[in-house]
Parts: structure tokens; sequence; C-alpha cells
């Protein structure tokens, strides 16, 4: 049955009646006095009324914002810490183009959807901006929004799009205030995802605030429940309670004050009393010894972070410094596998060249140790840059001599530029002696190159003193371009059968270039005899080739002729 709703012009009467009869039944008082009594007591309340409004508003609009910025708080810290398993580099090609459900968008909707169950929020997705300005889902922890579909909230509540608009144009986390119907609020945060100064996406988390207003509820009703108590007693007790409520009440508001101003070493004395005022007074109480602590804890983490920050530059320096000591192809790896030196070397194709100085004992014996320094650095300090240029990386230096690693996925590729690389040298070698005076020493610089498989990273020598590790390539295809290198005279370039073909393959030798077979050379502690070739320049007229020394072979050189036929030059199309 529905109620009977009371007529609003009727509904005043019992109310004047029951007010009459209360002025009637006060005992011994004169008509005037008792007049003067009510009207006095109806200024109280009235003034009471007008005190205490804008108190409970003031502490009810700053209970609500406080709570706000709480649960706000506890997004900007959710936030952060879910910001280093989002990186830029897996979101960029999502958003490049549609891939709702495959395994890279899947993985990327778990990691929100273990936001919102570990972290306890309402919602976690990805979004970004579109040429025209809306904001579109990349992913989200519900999977119920496909890639590149209207953020829906953004039409119904506008300032959530503003607050979305706000982080992407300037790439700081955005907070929302509380949008929602009353009872089902809510608040966002938006935070952006940058790559390379750009911001890429955002992450939007919601969380209702639901636990805020029931907080809010319950404080209200207390507030109310006081209010109706002060009403009740207020008239017969107001000296009473204006002492006892406003000193401590006063005291409070002195106190928030100076901890607002920045000073959280106020003192607030515990009262001898359990009623509102107290929890209060306790309240506050506990809130100025939460702040000191979370004070502490936070400078004792700045101090922290000083210490981490001063450690992170001194590495950065060392890494530095270290660098120029550190093979390109070992900063790389383990810039990129860190691990690396734990799993040791593994087999790459490669293509592996030695040089070294011609009759160095003999520069050694005509110079000082610091010439002989110099001299050498003079050279090699020149090869850097054609090394370098052809992706070449040195792993190894033993005072007159060059072990350089060229490698790819390319065999074809990583040949040539060890090949472009030697004759750079040996160009910039001869340039060099071009240069000298007559009667100055002139350095030749031998050159072996040799092709195939080997085994490519870190060696590890272990002793009680502790442990030494290398980066080099090992094994018969290192062997054979070092034995090439012994092998070559007068500054000549002695490469393998392997790393000839794949010249070819690769368009070299090209130019004035030429190769010469010098047949099979048995090569020290090498089981069977290996094709070697030279490169080689044409001679001017009536100049004699220089002849290689068949080692291994009893001692006996080559022709003097040159007797090595041409095998390969910029108008050979094969190898045999």
């Amino acid at each position: 049955m529905a109620k009977t709703v009371p007529s609003p012009a009727a509904a005043p009467a019992p109310r004047f009646g029951r007010l009459r009869a209360f002025r009637m039944r006060l005992p011994g008082l004169p008509g005037t006095l008792r007049s003067l009594t009510f009207k006095n007591l109806g200024v109280f309340l009235g003034v009471f009324l007008l005190a205490l409004a804008p108190m409970v508003h003031s502490y009810w609009r700053d209970l609500k914002e406080n709570r706000i910025d709480i649960l706000g708080g506890q997004l900007e810290v959710i936030a952060m810490h879910t910001m280093v398993g989002l990186r830029a580099e897996e979101i960029v090609p999502l958003i490049q183009q549609e891939m709702t459900g495959s395994p890279r968008h899947q993985e990327l909707v778990n990691k929100l959807k273990s936001i919102q169950q570990d972290y306890n929020v309402d919602h976690a997705g990805l979004i970004r901006r579109e040429p025209d300005g809306r904001f579109t889902y990349i992913a989200d922890g519900d999977n119920q929004f496909r890639v590149k579909q209207p953020v829906a909230v953004h039409q119904q509540f506008p300032g959530t799009r503003a607050a979305a608009q706000e982080a992407w144009a300037t790439g700081v986390p955005m907070r929302t205030g509380l949008f929602g119907d009353g009872m089902y609020d809510f608040l966002q945060i938006y935070y952006p995802i940058v790559s390379e100064g750009e911001v890429v996406a955002v992450l939007l988390i919601d969380k209702f605030a639901i636990e805020v207003n029931r907080a809010i509820r319950k404080k209200t009703r207390n507030l109310v429940l006081l209010a109706s108590s002060l009403f009740v007693v207020g008239g017969i007790f107001f000296l009473f309670f204006s002492t006892r409520m406003l000193a401590p009440l006063l005291r409070l508001k002195k106190a928030a004050l100076r901890v607002a101003a920045g000073d959280l070493e106020v003192s607030v004395p515990p009262l001898r009393r359990r009623d509102e005022v107290s929890e209060l007074n306790e309240s506050f109480r506990t809130m100025l010894g939460d702040l000191r602590r979370q004070r502490e804890e936070l400078e004792h983490s700045n101090e922290e972070l000083k210490r981490t920050l001063s450690r992170v530059r001194m590495m950065e320096d060392l890494e530095r410094n270290l660098a120029n000591f550190v093979p390109r192809e070992v900063s790389q790896a383990l810039h990129n596998d860190p691990e690396a030196l734990a799993r040791g070397k593994t087999e790459k194709d490669v293509t592996v060249v030695f040089l070294d100085i011609e009759g160095s004992s003999r520069f050694a014996e005509a110079l000082d140790p610091r010439g002989m320094d110099r001299m050498i650095e003079v050279y090699f300090s020149k090869f850097l840059d054609a090394i370098y240029e052809n992706q070449g990386d040195i792993t190894e230096t033993a005072g007159d001599g060059l072990m350089i690693v060229f490698q790819g996925e390319d065999s074809d590729e990583h040949a040539c530029n060890a090949f472009r690389a030697a004759a750079a040298i040996q160009s910039i070698t001869r340039s060099i002696q071009n240069r000298l005076t007559p009667g100055e020493e002139r350095v030749l610089i031998n050159i072996g190159i040799n092709s195939g498989k080997a085994l490519v990273g870190f060696s590890r020598f272990r002793a009680a003193s502790g442990n030494r590790f290398t980066f080099t390539a090992s094994g018969r295809t290192t062997i054979i371009a070092a034995r090439l290198a012994d092998l070559a005279t007068q500054g000549s370039i002695l490469m393998g059968a392997e790393t000839v073909k794949r010249l070819s393959r690769g368009g070299e030798p090209s130019g004035k270039h030429k190769l010469e077979s010098l047949g099979s050379r048995q090569l020290k502690n090498i089981n069977k005899p290996e094709e070697v070739f030279r490169l080689a320049e044409p001679a001017p007229p009536g100049a004699a080739a220089v002849a290689l020394p068949e080692r291994g072979s009893g001692g006996h050189a080559a022709p003097a002729n040159g007797g090595g036929k041409p095998v390969l030059d910029e108008r050979d199309e094969s190898v045999a």
C-alpha cells in the first residue's frame, strides 16, 4: 500500500503546538522572562546554525577533497609502479596497425589485467590520440575494447578528455576530479608513455570512489548526529560546552594552520576525555605522526636517491672510460645481453684478418721503445677508420699486429668488408710511404684474410686470484688467417680460397686490383695444403714481381716472375 503524504499546509501546525506546550510547561518563569529566554535561545540556535553550517560544510568539503587526494595519490603511485612493465617499444607496433587478438596484443592485455588485479583498480587501459583529436584504445585489462575504439567516457564526461589531452600535450601525468552520478563516482589518472621525447600512448587507470563516498557519508552522519545532540542540549549547557569544546578545537585549528605552513613539530596534547572532540584530536595527532614519519621516509629516500644517482654517474663515467679499452662488439654484446659472459662462445660465420708489421724486430733494434711505440700508433691509428667503416672489430693486439673480426648475417658481405678494409689499409700504408723523405725507413704491413666458421665470444680464464675474460674468434679459420699473415711479405695481402669465392659473389675486387693464385701452400701446423691468393695492383712496366717463399715445404720460393696466374679482377665473374 502506498504511503500517504501529509498536506504541506497542515504539516507545521503540530510543531507550533508542541512548541507552545513546551513554553507553558516552563515553571516559575514570568511571561516576559520566559519570552526572553526563548528569544535568546532562538538567537543562540540561529547563531549556532550560522556558525556551524559553514564549519560543517568546510569540514565536509575538506574531508572530501582529502579523500579524493588520497585516492588520487594512490592511483599516481600505482601508475608509477606499473610503468616499469610497460615499454614503449612493445606498444608502438600495436599503434601502427590493428593487432587485436595477436600474441603481442594479448600479452599487453594480460599486463593491464594484472595491474587491475594486483592493485585493486577497476579499469586499466592504454589509449592514444588520433589525428582528429579523438582518443582511442590500444588495449585494456578487460579486453572489451578493440584497438582504435573511441574512449566513450570522454563523451559522457568532457573533463576526463581534457585531462587526457593535457597529459598527451605536456607529457605530465594528469588526474581528473571526481566524476559520476553521486553514487558511482570515479577518479582517473592519465600517465603518458614517452618514446624518444614524444608521447606515444597514455596509461589510463580508473578507480570507483565508493570508499570515498562511504567515508564521507559516515563522517557526514556523525556530524549530523553531533549537531542534533548539540541542538538539544546546547541551550542548557552553552557556557560549559563552549569552554570545553572550543578550546581544544581552537588548539587544533592553530596546529592545523602551523602544519599547513610546513611546521610538523607542533605539539598537540592528548585530551583526557572520550568524545568526538577527543577522537578528532587523536585523529589529528595520528595524522601529524604519520606526516612526520612520511617526511622522515621521504628525506631518507631522497638521500638514498642521491647516493644511487652518484653511483649511476660513477658507473656511467667508468663505462665511458672503459669503452676506449673494450672492442665495440664486446660493448654491444654486453649492452644487449648482460648474461653473454656466462654463455661463452657460439659458432658463427666470420672473416678474420691478421695484420702485422714486417721486420718489426729490426725496427725494435733500430728505434728506442718510445720511437717504436710512436711508429705503431701512427700507422695503426690511420687504419682505425677503414676498419670501423667496414664493420670490423679489433679483438686482439699483439705489439706489432692486430686481429680483426668481420661478421654479419650475410657471409659474402662481411668477406667483402674485410677485403675493402685490407685494401684501404694497404692504400693508407702506401700513402704514408709516398710522403717519406729519402733515407727514412719504409714500413710494410702484411695482411692475411680467411673466411669460415669460428667460435666467437668470451673466453674465461679462471685462477685463484680471479677471472679474466677475453673476446675473440678461435678455430681453424682464425689459425689459417694468422698463417697467411705470416706467409705474406713485402706488404702483400694473402687470402684463402673460401674468402676469394665470397668476394667473387660480392663483386670484389674492383678497380685496378686483381688476385693472383699462388697455388697450394703447406701452412705451419696445417695438415693439408691450402690454396693461397694474393691481392696485387698492376706493376709498373719493367718491374719484377716479389715472390713468396714456400713456408713449411722446404723453403722454396715462388717463381721470380710472380709465377702465379691472375684468376680474378674486375672483369672476372666467377672463381673456381
